[in-house]
């Protein structure tokens, strides 16, 4: 017996006792009240106790009150001690938030600190929105404040732990995650996060090993939930394919895969099936694959670009970043303010967007969508929209040639800058980084996609503003189809020109019949080699 079990066997005694107490018909109001609030801490005590001992509950209401974390007890406990203004200003600011008014939630979460400055629950979701508003030094004194108050607040952890990785200071973030672990063992998010974080620094064995240490279930074998976690469980495999493993991935991928199909996990599965030899699991995955892009074209696009966003060669980010670095060291590769300013339409800047698909660095195989659309901006996101290059070429009409020649001249530079800058980026990801190795990735059928930006002068002169290594789906907007013709374009190379196209061939299955090879030929125009 641990020291926390008596504890809990004379929590679970005194409970009995209150509902006892409380049972009796003549025990008074005042006692009655006090009887229900010592019921209530008694359940959250018990609970806590459970969840540290791993301890099941019968009965459906065990259940649920298991499945409550250590935090979201707390803070439930916390709120019930809040001020009433406190409480009145968080309510006002959950109320702002479900109606989008950013600004006013601040506002009164702001309140809500001066009235209680220990209130973590207002700190914590300070820190949220002003990470979201790229506000990354302010939101991490925030989330300090939070773990501050409430030591125990994975949240802010897991939260702050990404802001700094946002900032380039991963070597925090990994201190952080690390000192986490220590006291929150049993939850698999801060494990898969910690990993996350070494495989960005290319420490893949360290890695893989934090994650086989999680699933034992720590030094006593007393932890489950980390072993039964399908990303804990997708990071373990996807890590030791990454270096250079066979075997084990492939059984991890399958096992996934058995419990959740997803696009991703079968793709892997379909890839370390292939690399095992094994065609008729590997035939099984494409299947199921096909057959989740039948199923939905947009939340198939959407979870393989968020994967090309988070597990791409972590060389990837260094790469641009790095290039961001060197070019304003050297004064930038735009012009200067008195040499010429943007091209405008209806007083929008104009600027051209490619998608580039790398499948591999060295040699460099990469393929750039040719792109027929201009993206018109003032600085915002929300009032960009897109215009063919047709409707550009009339409203520009008449204007005569400048440095950079026309319109058409502009068009095939920005495209040669996107080349450029593909081969610049390729040329720094084949580095190694740790032991992440780009050629791994490349064996792997992971093919990476840039977003790159390319704005256009009022003399007709290009060149390169942006490389976003992240493009992703959801936000809605022009961008959105691009995005899916890009993931679409790389993902059916792969299966039907590339490295998963023997298993499909002897699979049995007709290209022909396959709604992602027809959306694969379709746009398959739009892109061309590098």
């Amino acid at each position: 017996m641990t020291t926390a079990e008596p504890e809990l066997a004379a929590f679970r005694e005194e409970l009995e006792r209150v509902r006892s107490r409380l049972a009796q018909a003549h025990v008074g109001e005042d006692e009655r009240v006090d009887l229900a609030a010592h019921e209530s801490d008694l359940l959250e005590a018990i609970a806590l106790e459970e969840d540290l001992l791993g301890v099941g509950k019968a009965g459906e209401e065990g259940k649920k009150s298991s499945e409550q974390s250590v935090e979201e007890l707390t803070r439930a406990a916390d709120e019930r001690n809040l001020d009433p203004e406190a409480k009145r200003a968080l309510e006002r600011a959950s109320k702002a938030l479900e109606e989008n008014r950013a600004e006013d939630c601040l506002k009164s979460l702001k309140h809500c600190l001066r009235v209680d400055p220990t209130c973590f629950q207002a700190s914590l979701q300070c820190g949220m929105l002003l990470a979201n508003k790229g506000d990354n030094d302010a939101a991490l004194e925030y989330f300090e404040r939070t773990v501050r108050t409430q030591p125990g607040c994975l949240t802010a952890y897991i939260a702050m732990s990404q802001v700094l990785q946002q900032v380039g200071r991963i070597e925090e973030a990994e201190v952080v995650l690390k000192q986490v672990c220590g006291f929150a063992f049993d939850h698999p998010e801060v494990w898969s996060a910690l990993s996350r974080v070494l495989f960005r620094q290319g420490k893949l064995e360290e890695a893989v090993d934090t994650i086989k240490f999680a699933m034992k279930g720590g030094p006593e074998g007393k932890f489950k939930k980390p072993s039964r976690d399908p990303m804990v469980l997708f990071c373990l495999a996807y890590f030791l394919a990454c270096l250079g493993h066979i075997a084990e991935p492939c059984s991890l991928f399958l096992r996934i895969c058995n419990d959740d199909p997803s696009p991703v996990s079968l793709y892997l599965a379909a890839q370390t099936c292939r690399l095992a030899s094994d065609a008729d699991l590997g035939s099984k995955a494409v299947k199921g694959l096909l057959s989740a892009y039948e199923s939905s074209r947009l939340a198939f696009c959407s979870e393989l670009a968020v994967f090309n966003a988070t597990f791409a060669a972590p060389q990837w980010e260094d790469a641009i970043s790095g290039r961001r670095r060197e070019e304003k060291k050297a004064g930038g590769t735009e012009p200067s303010a008195e040499q010429e300013s943007r091209l405008r339409i209806r007083g929008k800047e104009v600027s051209l967007r490619f998608l580039a698909c790398v499948d591999s660095c060295s040699p460099l195989r990469a393929s750039c969508g040719s792109g027929d659309r201009a993206w018109l901006s003032m600085g915002s996101e929300e009032e960009e929209e897109s215009v063919p290059f047709r409707e550009v070429a009339l409203a520009l009409k008449g204007r005569s040639p400048g440095e950079g020649g026309g319109w058409p001249e502009a068009c095939r530079a920005a495209r040669e800058a996107v080349e450029a800058e593909v081969a610049a980026l390729a040329a720094e990801v084949v580095r190694p980084k740790g032991q992440a190795r780009q050629k791994r990735f490349a064996g792997l059928g992971l093919t990476k996609i840039l977003s790159i930006e390319v704005a256009v002068g009022q003399d007709f002169r290009s060149w390169v503003t942006r490389v976003d290594g992240a493009p992703r789906l959801g936000g809605g907007g022009a961008w959105e189809d691009p995005v899916v013709e890009a993931v679409v374009h790389a993902t059916g190379r792969q299966i039907f020109d590339g490295t998963l196209r023997e298993i499909t061939e002897g699979a049995g299955m007709r290209a022909e019949d396959q709604k992602l090879f027809s959306d694969y030929q379709a746009g398959a125009k739009t892109f061309e080699n590098i």
